[in-house]
């Protein structure tokens, strides 16, 4: 645990009912002062720590260069990964966005255009990144759950894919039977199933149970890998197998990882001919 001078700040904390300021004076009475006791609390500069927040808020207001340039500094704090930089401040930044307009803060055309404003940064600096393709990469494709209009998740897969040097195309098919012939028609090692946390529903998963069996049954390549890609999938995480997907993926800076594991696993499976062949 690393305790910052700011972390916790209990002092400015305002109870709101008598419960919580039972369990406020116990905190900070009790616990807080012992968990000091056992942690060295080291100031930090203000730009070590992400402040999604406040980054959001000057989106929205602030039309100078210092968000993007906080934006940089947060990419660095990254090691340049596309993926690490989605995870832990795209994602967060979008997700601290949407509250601002669901707290009637700022309106839906000030938010978009603040969200616009993070995702041209984002092009910007994978257009800079220097990509070295992979001799050995899969052939990937990134796809979006067919008919689904929100494409951000699967866009940024792409980019992390891409930045990577894989081998990595987009679809965005319109129903379930489009994508079934272009896995048909394109030879795919690794297909990212993407699906944005908006639009997942528990009630979909009888359709993307069939959806993945007929993936596998109509995949110009027999040994395609399935990914599901997608927070909403976390709940599904141990259930992979009877969904029939090969990994689940939660977050974007595992996302390479996850990637290549499949696809090296694939290739020590062994078709039905070649197990008659071996017998």
């Amino acid at each position: 645990m690393n305790l910052t001078a700011n972390s916790l700040d209990l002092n400015n904390c305002k109870p709101n009912n008598k419960i919580f300021d039972v369990l406020f004076n116990i905190v900070r009475e009790d616990i807080w002062p012992e968990l000091v006791k056992n942690h060295v609390i080291a100031p930090r500069f203000e730009m070590e720590t992400y402040q999604i927040y406040r980054l959001a808020q000057l989106l929205v207001t602030d039309y100078s260069e210092l968000p993007e340039q906080i934006l940089h500094t947060y990419y660095e704090n990254n090691h340049f990964s596309l993926g690490n930089f989605y995870s832990f401040v795209i994602g967060p930044l979008a997700g601290h966005l949407g509250d601002l307009c669901a707290e009637d803060i700022f309106n839906e055309f000030e938010v978009t255009n603040a969200l616009n404003r993070a995702f041209v940064f984002f092009k910007k600096i994978r257009l800079l990144a220097s990509s070295n393709y992979l001799g050995n990469s899969p052939r990937v494709t990134v796809a979006n759950m067919p008919g689904e209009k929100h494409i951000i998740s699967s866009v940024i897969d792409y980019e992390i894919l891409w930045q990577a040097g894989m081998n990595v195309h987009l679809n965005f098919s319109k129903t379930d039977n489009e994508l079934l012939t272009y896995i048909n028609g394109n030879k795919v090692d690794v297909l990212d199933l993407s699906q944005s946390p908006i639009h997942y529903k528990v009630d979909q998963l009888p359709r993307l149970k069939t959806l993945v069996k007929q993936i596998h049954e109509f995949s110009a390549n027999p040994k395609i890998q399935v990914m599901l890609k997608g927070k909403g999938f976390s709940t599904i995480s141990k259930q992979q197998e009877s969904i029939g997907a090969d990994i689940i993926c939660n977050v974007s800076n595992e996302l390479e990882k996850n990637v290549m594991d499949i696809f090296n696993r694939s290739l020590n499976v062994l078709l039905p001919e070649q197990l008659l062949n071996k017998i």
